[in-house]
C-alpha cells in the first residue's frame, strides 16, 4: 500500500470535486451503495442507473480495478488533474468499458463540451499518438464521432469543459 501525501490528497480532493461537477452538469443521479460494491470501487461517485462509476484519483489505481469492471460489468471513468502543455488545469479520464466480454481501456481523454451542453470525451489534442475514439457522456458512456468542425470549435469547448470542471 502506498500512503497518501498532502499532494495526493489535495489532488484527489480536486478530482472529486471535478466528479461531483461532472455528474451536476450531466444531471447523473449518484447513489451511495456500498453493500453490493466491489472494494476497489467504494470510492468512486456510483450512478446507478447508467451502470457508470466516477472514481477520482490523485495518481494511481486499485489494485485488481478491471477485476472489478469486469464483476460488475459498468463503466469506469477515473478523473485525474493535470495540466494542459501551456501549464493549465486539467483533468484527463481514464475510460474503462465492458464490452464482449472484455474490458478496454482508454487514457488520457479529456472532457470536450459542444455548444448545446452536450459531453465528450476526446482524444487529447496535445497527444499526437492519441487514439482517434470519441465518446459522448449520454445515457452512460457510447462511442460517438468527432463532435467539433473546427479548431477553434475543439479549443473552446476544451475550455469551457475545464472551466466546468474546476468550478467551486
Amino acid at each position: 500500500m502506498k500512503y497518501k501525501t498532502d499532494e495526493h490528497r489535495a489532488r484527489e480532493g480536486g478530482a472529486l470535486k471535478a466528479a461531483q461537477n461532472l455528474a451536476v452538469h450531466a444531471c447523473y443521479r449518484t447513489s451511495p451503495e456500498l453493500s453490493i460494491t466491489p472494494p476497489q470501487l467504494q470510492e468512486a461517485l456510483n450512478v446507478p442507473a447508467q451502470d457508470l462509476f466516477l472514481l477520482p484519483s490523485g495518481g494511481e489505481h486499485p489494485y485488481r480495478l478491471e477485476q472489478a469492471v469486469r464483476e460488475t460489468r459498468c463503466t469506469l471513468l477515473i478523473i485525474e488533474p493535470g495540466s494542459t502543455m501551456d501549464g493549465l488545469p486539467t483533468f484527463y479520464f481514464t475510460l474503462l468499458r465492458f464490452v464482449g466480454g472484455q474490458v478496454r481501456w482508454h487514457r488520457a481523454l479529456p472532457l470536450w463540451i459542444h455548444w448545446d451542453g452536450a459531453l465528450f470525451l476526446v482524444p487529447d489534442p496535445e497527444d499526437s499518438g492519441a487514439e482517434a475514439e470519441f465518446f459522448v457522456l449520454e445515457r452512460g458512456v457510447r462511442p460517438a464521432r468527432k463532435p467539433w468542425e473546427t479548431a477553434v470549435d475543439r479549443d473552446f469547448g476544451l475550455r469551457h469543459a475545464d472551466a466546468i470542471l474546476l468550478a467551486p
